[in-house]
């Protein structure tokens, strides 16, 4: 189990990883923030001093490539769910994959979203807990609030999960967030102000919670020889877990800037003075 304290220094060594900063940058350009909503125009003025124009225009249209590009992905990997993605020749066993996957629309769902992410980002999580009627079932965790810390830096020599996700915002305007860690047996529930202390979740009926659970007569159950395992599975774009965005990214920004230039010197043409030249005889 870990500490507190450890807990936030897994939290603060993750927000430097060079991969979650890759992952950042993806998920922003997905969502249509592009780099060039941050330019900004400068010129020398008369002393020689570089001053930022605040008069010329400055049009700052992102063009949502990228978006397109991880969208239609996503459809076409999902593009024979009609017919079910999970398929065996046994019939029998057909029937159950059915029930578990192709005919399970939240599975679809969360299914969808974490492949979208998976392009986006490089990599994303699906969560997997038990369901009302006794069967395994799964949401999407996005990586952004999911650290994975090995059995190596552990005491207890367990491989374990943190995952960290906004619960809300209150009347105040501070962020309420829930800490998840998660090792192969049971959940440790935690909460956070902002960035401010991690204490422990005392709304949580059952701290830790064991991951299979029965209620009976109000009463909650552990079931006995169940197996454990770490509930999540990450699904990686490819070995270096680097996004979709990598290759295109370039020329994205390129269009970026070339179609605003145009779009500026249009919107400042009414302010230009054109001389004509070389009509000798004519005023």
């Amino acid at each position: 189990m870990l500490t507190t304290d450890e807990i936030r220094q897994f939290l603060d060594e993750d927000q430097g990883s060079l991969l979650k900063q890759a992952a950042k940058v993806g998920q922003r350009y997905y969502d249509g923030e592009h780099d060039i909503l941050a330019y900004r125009m400068f010129y020398y003025n008369a002393e020689g001093q570089l001053v930022e124009d605040k008069y010329r225009s400055n049009i700052k249209i992102p063009h949502p490539f990228f978006t397109e590009l991880v969208d239609q992905g996503t459809q076409f990997v999902l593009s024979g769910a009609d017919d079910g993605i999970i398929r065996s020749d046994d019939t029998k066993l057909q029937k159950q994959l059915d029930i578990y996957f192709n005919k399970n629309k939240k599975f679809m769902v969360e299914l969808s979203e974490t492949i979208t992410g998976q392009q986006a980002k490089g990599f994303d999580y699906m969560y997997a807990y038990k369901g009302k009627h006794d069967r395994l079932e799964f949401e999407n965790a996005d990586c952004m609030g999911v650290v994975e810390v090995e059995g190596r830096f552990t005491k207890d020599k367990k491989d374990q999960r943190i995952y960290r996700y906004m619960d809300r915002v209150d009347k105040d305007g501070n962020f309420q967030w829930k800490i998840l860690v998660i090792d192969d047996g049971n959940t440790y529930y935690y909460k956070q102000t902002n960035d401010g202390k991690i204490e422990k979740d005392d709304s949580v009926e059952l701290n830790p919670r064991p991951h299979v659970l029965y209620k009976k007569n109000g009463k909650l159950f552990t079931k006995k020889n169940a197996k454990h395992f770490l509930p999540f599975f990450r699904l990686d774009m490819n070995k270096k877990r680097v996004s979709l965005l990598k290759p295109v990214k370039p020329l994205i920004d390129d269009y970026d800037l070339m179609a605003c230039g145009l779009s500026n010197n249009l919107q400042d043409a009414s302010e230009y003075l054109v001389v004509v030249k070389g009509f000798q005889g004519d005023q």
